[in-house]
């Protein structure tokens, strides 16, 4: 659907629900017109948070509620009105009003994971004193540590000289690096530290970001690896939460938060420290294979090793089994088909690897606590 950020209307029937929409965030709006349709009786009108129109709007007695994604000065003068409003941003206003929020310790883990799938065994955060990136932070050194890494963590101010105190701080770290930024805008600096240092990326410094900006990852010399936060998936939970206080389902300091999508993966993070050669050719195999009916015999086989010795160097290396490295493969398979396509479990399980739904649905559980439905609905 085409979104003109202009004050537009999108009518779903003649006789119509009234929401005003005030976000920026194209991601965002396409996730909003999408699950309205689903609403069969809802009338959009988008502006953005700064247009002058907002108090005429307001002022539409016709109008049944708003989503807004705007400053918190903004928010506290929306709730005089007395609408329903669901609030698109990071942090709740002390229970106020429904908000809807990425799930920031998510996106760490998620960051961490990607990083530690690399081989490597110390992991480095730079991020900023913002809340965001404390708990993003959070997230990236508990999955770390669970999985038995080690985390070399700096805060950075947007201040002159900061690129070359990056690159002077990673510059005495031991080689390979893997860096994980706590949004793109950083991890742009952190990029061009690594450039003027002369530390390879992604050779000698994998390096992960967050926001999955196309135009900071892309155009990079090297295109930058960043975790997708799923702010389609945003736009749609707030419709739906919207729909429930309409209807009286929902209360109004009910909140909801979002789990990313995926680590977007480029040529900045391609990166494998594995020295060990058998590992190497069973992790390759893995994940061109993954989707395959392979089990550990597989792997037994390219790699030639005795099955306790092949054993220990998985534990040793991954802290993981040769099996619960395979279904982590099929599992991040499973994660992209149910957020970018529309099949059914069965057929996401036959093209995953997964013998049946009702397996895969109870590996989907246990690695993420949550069913796959709901994964795809978050």
């Amino acid at each position: 659907m085409s979104i003109n950020l202009n004050v537009m209307s999108v009518s779903i029937m003649k006789t119509s629900t009234q929401i005003l929409v005030i976000v920026s965030s194209r991601p965002c709006l396409d996730g909003i017109a999408n699950q309205a349709k689903q609403q069969n009786n809802w009338r959009l009108r988008f502006c953005r948070p700064q247009d002058p129109r907002i108090p005429a709007l307001l002022d539409n007695p016709q109008l049944a509620g708003a989503i807004v994604s705007t400053r918190k000065q903004d928010i506290r003068s929306l709730l005089q009105t007395g609408l329903p409003i669901v609030s698109l941003i990071n942090e709740r206003l002390n229970n106020e009003l429904p908000s809807i929020m990425f799930d920031e310790h998510a996106i760490g883990e998620l960051a961490a994971e990607h990083l530690l799938q690399r081989g490597l065994q110390v992991l480095h955060w730079c991020g900023t004193s913002h809340e965001f990136s404390k708990k993003r932070e959070a997230g990236f050194r508990d999955y770390a540590e669970r999985h038995g890494a080690r985390v070399i963590s700096k805060r950075w101010s947007w201040m002159s000289g900061t690129v070359d105190r990056i690159g002077e701080w990673l510059n005495s770290q031991s080689k390979p690096l893997g860096i994980a930024a706590c949004s793109d805008s950083m991890v742009d600096l952190v990029y061009a530290a690594l450039e003027e240092r002369g530390i390879a990326v992604p050779d000698q410094a994998a390096l992960v970001g967050v926001d999955n900006n196309e135009l900071v990852c892309e155009l990079s010399q090297q295109s930058i690896s960043s975790v997708d936060r799923n702010e389609e998936g945003i736009g749609e939970a707030a419709v739906r939460l919207l729909a429930k206080i309409l209807n009286g389902s929902a209360g109004q300091n009910e909140s909801i938060y979002v789990p990313p999508r995926f680590v977007v993966e480029r040529r900045s993070s391609q990166m494998t420290c594995l020295t060990d050669p058998d590992l190497r050719k069973a992790i390759d195999y893995i994940k061109e294979n993954a989707h395959k009916p392979i089990d550990v015999h597989n792997l037994l086989q390219i790699t030639k090793l005795p099955r306790s010795s092949f054993f220990r160097k998985c534990r040793e290396h991954f802290k993981s089994t040769p099996a619960q490295l395979i279904r982590k493969q099929r599992l991040e398979i499973v994660r992209h088909l149910l957020l970018d396509t529309e099949l059914t479990l069965t057929e996401i399980a036959l093209r995953s690897g997964f013998a049946t739904a009702a397996h895969l649905g109870r590996c989907f559980k246990q690695a993420y606590q949550q069913s796959p439905g709901a994964f795809r609905q978050a």
